[in-house]
C-alpha cells in the first residue's frame, strides 16, 4: 500500500492502533504498537508501514494474532490442526512429530546466545 492509500485506510475504517512488527539484530521478532495519528511521525523516522498490521480499537483484545517464533507457531499448528488431519491429507502422528521437532529446534536456538549477544557479552 502507498503512504496515502493507508492514510485514506485508517481513516476510512476508523483505525486506532497500528502494530509494526520487525526482527532485531539478535534476529527475534519484535513489535511496536502506535496510534495511527501517529503515522506521520513514523514515516519521516523511515519506519516503512505496508497496511498489514493495521487494528481497530473497538477489536482490542479480539484480533487474531499471529505466531511470533517458532515455538509458538508449533503450538498454534497443535490446536488448530484439524484442516490438515481431515480426510486423511495429513497423519496426526506425522504433525506431532513435525512439530516436537520444531519445538526442540525453538529450545536448540534459544537457549544459545545470538552472535550479537556473544560479542556483547563474551568477546574481551
Amino acid at each position: 500500500m502507498l503512504t496515502m492509500d493507508i492514510r485514506k485506510f485508517i481513516q476510512d475504517e476508523n483505525i486506532e492502533v497500528i502494530d509494526v512488527r520487525y526482527t532485531s539484530l539478535e534476529g527475534r521478532l519484535r513489535s511496536i504498537n502506535f496510534p495511527a495519528k501517529r503515522l506521520d511521525y513514523f514515516i519521516e523516522k523511515g519506519i516503512g508501514v505496508d497496511g498489514s498490521s493495521l487494528g481497530k480499537k473497538e477489536q482490542k483484545g479480539t484480533l487474531e494474532e499471529v505466531p511470533c517464533n517458532l515455538l509458538e507457531a508449533a503450538n498454534a499448528l497443535m490446536e488448530d490442526k484439524d484442516f490438515l488431519t481431515r480426510d486423511g491429507i495429513f497423519p496426526e502422528w506425522i504433525l506431532d512429530r513435525w512439530c516436537d521437532a520444531k519445538r526442540k529446534e525453538f529450545w536448540d536456538i534459544e537457549s544459545r546466545p545470538s552472535a550479537i549477544e556473544f560479542i556483547r557479552y563474551f568477546s574481551p
